[in-house]
């Protein structure tokens, strides 16, 4: 069996007082609108998460086959994380793109991807990525992709959701404030 996830995570540096004040409001936002309810059934292996989907989460997602045995899916539940985390993609990763012409990121993202990424977790350092096409640059959480690292707090993680309704994952995203980037996980 495979496992995925959807994370959605703040990339400006915050502290984690501020950080769980941001998911205290995502949070509320969610049970408010029945798409998150506490597990009452919390089990190491088979729902792990504090959280699991609401009576409305149908609400958040979009429709598809699998919609009607998502209850049934093992650690169905959302996590969430107030303190700085890196958010890997797995079996998904692949170079972010250019925002102004959508070439994949420089080599440096592969061949240095050990360098940047441990200054990025351990000295909240972003890398910044030149585009070797149109000489764009910027950070990594501002080029365009949802299946490369991103390190940042606070963040909001779905497992094995159906794909969120893209309103969901903005509004998600607004509540989180600031610069904020999306990682899609498979194992």
């Amino acid at each position: 069996m495979s496992e995925h996830s959807v994370t959605v995570v703040r990339l400006d540096r915050i502290d984690e007082a501020a950080a769980a004040f941001a998911l205290d409001v995502a949070r509320r936002w969610m049970l408010d609108r029945a798409i998150i309810t506490v597990n009452t059934k919390t089990d190491e292996l088979w729902h792990p998460s504090v959280w699991v989907p609401g009576a409305e989460f149908a609400d958040a997602v979009e429709p598809g086959p699998w919609l009607s045995g998502f209850l049934t899916t093992a650690n169905n539940g959302v996590d969430f994380t107030a303190a700085c985390d890196a958010f890997h993609p797995a079996g998904n990763d692949e170079p972010p793109a250019c925002r102004q012409c959508s070439t994949p990121a420089e080599g440096a993202y592969e061949e240095a991807y050990g360098d940047w990424a441990t200054r990025w977790f351990e000295h909240r350092i972003e890398p910044v990525f030149t585009c070797r096409a149109c000489g764009w640059s910027g950070p990594a959480g501002d080029w365009i992709g949802e299946f490369s690292l991103l390190i940042g707090a606070p963040a909001i993680t779905f497992n094995n959701w159906p794909n969120l309704r893209a309103d969901v994952t903005n509004a998600l995203r607004d509540l989180l404030g600031g610069r904020t980037g999306v990682v899609r996980c498979h194992l």
